[in-house]
């Protein structure tokens, strides 16, 4: 799965939080893990982390979904305007 967090919401005191590549990496290793039978084998902190991670992972594709619902819906609505209705809405 395409990693999208940019960050682990870990505790203020651990430096790794901020660098997306370990957690891209960690999350990858996760993957690998659940896909080969080996998920059971994670410790209860990493379990903890990948299913919060997942969560994270599923909230924000829903974000891109509904931004490009919402750009794909602006550009058919607005091709359907004609050139005195774009005037008179001030878009060019």
């Amino acid at each position: 799965m395409p990693c999208r967090c940019d960050g682990y919401a870990a505790p203020e005191n651990t430096e790794w939080r901020h660098n997306s590549d370990v957690a891209e990496a960690f999350c990858e290793l996760c993957s690998w893990m659940v896909d080969n039978g080996y998920g059971s084998y994670m410790t209860p902190k990493a379990s903890k982390w990948w299913n919060e991670h997942k969560e994270i992972d599923r909230e924000k594709r829903e974000i891109e979904i509904e931004r490009a619902k919402f750009i794909d819906d602006k550009k058919n609505a607005l091709s359907k305007l004609t050139d005195y209705e774009r005037k008179l809405l001030g878009i060019k």
